[in-house]
């Protein structure tokens, strides 16, 4: 089992970071907030500057973070679901980390009993202990700064 320290090391090697983003759904002709979306974020170790390197590098990234979404994010819990998306083989290049390439694993959130149950302020607080877990394993909010 990887321990915390593993995963803080892990987390700023590949830089990892993630996003909270609402999940909207057209429900009964209206657009619905239903839950939410993490994003998770890994870079490419420095040591994978070149494709090839980044080809060899990938399926370790995406093993990785497929057991992040399994430590992080409750299999069974009392009012929510979780669902993680395979993680998506196309390099992510976004602003916040001046366009440096990463892989994204998205982990939805909503609802356990009714997916189309609108969520509310208290639904947005419950999700807190997720990204404390998620500090807590060394990852940061949106991005880790500017890159040297």
């Amino acid at each position: 089992m990887t321990s915390d320290q593993d995963w803080q090391d892990w987390a700023r090697t590949h830089k990892a970071c993630w996003e909270v983003q609402p999940l909207v759904e057209q429900h009964e002709g209206h657009r619905l907030q239903v839950g939410f979306e993490f994003n998770v974020f890994a870079q490419f170790p420095a040591s994978a500057s070149g494709p090839d390197e980044r080809n060899e590098a990938f399926p370790k990234i995406r093993a990785t973070l497929e057991e992040l979404a399994e430590r992080a994010f409750p299999a069974e819990a009392a009012v929510a679901r979780f669902e993680a998306d395979p993680v998506q083989s196309a390099v992510r290049l976004r602003p916040e980390t001046e366009f440096a390439p990463e892989l994204q694993l998205t982990v939805r959130v909503f609802h356990k009993a009714d997916y189309f149950q609108k969520i509310d302020d208290g639904d947005r607080k419950r999700l807190a202990p997720l990204e404390e877990r998620l500090k807590a394993l060394g990852l940061k909010a949106k991005a880790w700064g500017r890159i040297s």
